[in-house]
């Protein structure tokens, strides 16, 4: 018997059992759907993380200081010279404060103190006037940076250069002039997490009442390369170390590993929700299985008189399977079609872009063959050991 004959045989057993066939490819479709919906929500959530981190450009190395005393900004210069792999170093200050504008009341912000070379850590896409010079830093000028949400929060348009907002710890303060309004990472970070957060504001760092040899809390270092981070990160704590008494009071952090050991989570999270989505896989093959023994039992006849005339136990086992495939195929390519649809008009809908991999769709769809397979096995099996006699008499 050709491997033709064997397909068309099938797929005419295939056609006599309509509404059981419908059942079977609809369960595969709705579990091979399922895989790859979940897999696309799955990297295109790891992609968005990844790309809203990107924007705020967090990277580098931080240092700190536990108790605020023991490192200064010559700490910084000295890593700049022994260090070769550190480009730059910038004092960064945070703490919570607050604002005033048009004489209203108190509302809640981040104040940042760091220098002039503040968009090489963080992005700082520039939309109008421009960040504080370095001349501004070191004489302490009473300057700062808002964020665009800031600007049409308050002002209600972006260009507010000029403007002065009074800017407090919240024992003492004073009146700051805008230089700069930024892209907002306010509206970056409430997206991420989903938790609204207070305005950004940068001001240079002297300007919050530092000298040169005062004690700074946190200290950022840019490094050449990323992929010498870690490496980095040993000889910052040695520097540190031989060259401050109270060295064992400073963390030193590499964000650029926080950064990997995240994508590491979110990689874990995609494969489990694509792994809980082939759950309904499973299901299906199970259901093939179930079809496929049931048409067993219905067609001991035509068994036994395929037998009697010369088939092989072989041949008939083939046709089960085939049947088996076939039904997987046909539920498998459905079940695809439907879920790219999804993914294609997805965008439209929720303004995300999906990320769809080329594995992403072949892997399930080798599952799918595999589970076809394995599943018309057992009732092929079954099928072949028929003694013909027996088949017939039964009838």
């Amino acid at each position: 018997m050709k491997i033709s004959d064997l397909l068309v045989i099938s797929l005419k057993n295939i056609a006599r059992g309509k509404l059981r066939t419908f059942l079977t490819v609809l369960a595969i479709s709705i579990g091979i759907a399922s895989v790859i919906l979940l897999t696309v929500i799955g990297q295109s959530g790891k992609k968005l993380i990844n790309d809203k981190l990107e924007q705020l450009g967090l990277n580098g190395i931080m240092v700190f200081s536990g108790d605020f005393e023991g490192l200064t900004l010559a700490d910084g210069e000295r890593i700049e010279k022994r260090v070769s792999e550190v480009s730059l170093t910038m004092p960064f200050d945070t703490f919570i404060g607050y604002y005033k504008v048009h004489g209203s009341g108190s509302k809640t912000a981040v104040i940042f103190g760091v220098d002039e070379n503040i968009s090489s850590f963080m992005n700082m896409e520039i939309l109008s006037g421009s960040l504080f010079n370095k001349f501004e830093c070191e004489s302490g000028e009473k300057v700062c940076v808002v964020e665009e949400s800031f600007a049409m929060s308050e002002f209600q348009r972006t260009n507010i250069v000029g403007k002065t907002v009074f800017l407090s710890d919240g024992s003492s303060g004073d009146n700051y002039t805008i230089v700069g309004v930024v892209k907002s990472s306010v509206s970056d970070i409430t997206g991420l997490i989903g938790v609204k957060i207070p305005q950004f504001i940068y001001v240079p760092y002297e300007s919050l009442g530092y000298g040169e040899d005062a004690s700074i809390g946190q200290l950022a270092i840019k490094v050449k390369n990323e992929k010498d981070a870690a490496e980095v990160k040993s000889k910052v704590i040695s520097v540190l170390k031989k060259s401050n008494i109270r060295g064992k009071y400073f963390q030193v952090e590499n964000i650029s590993e926080y950064r990997g050991q995240l994508d590491g989570i979110l990689d874990v999270v995609t494969l489990v929700l694509s792994f809980t989505a082939a759950i309904s896989l499973i299901v299906a093959g199970i259901g093939i299985m179930n079809s496929m023994l049931a048409t067993v039992n219905d067609r001991r006849a035509e068994i036994g008189i395929c037998k009697a005339i010369g088939a092989t136990r072989g041949q008939i086992a083939l046709i089960f399977l085939c049947e088996a495939v076939i039904l997987s195929v046909i539920g498998g390519l459905t079940g695809a079609g439907v879920g790219l649809a999804v993914v294609l008009t997805s965008k439209g809908i929720t303004g995300i872009t999906p990320e769809l991999s080329f594995s992403g769709v072949l892997l399930p769809g080798a599952v799918t063959i595999m589970t076809g397979l394995l599943s018309g096995l057992l009732p092929a099996v079954k099928a072949s050991r028929m003694l013909p006699v027996a088949a017939i008499r039964k009838e």
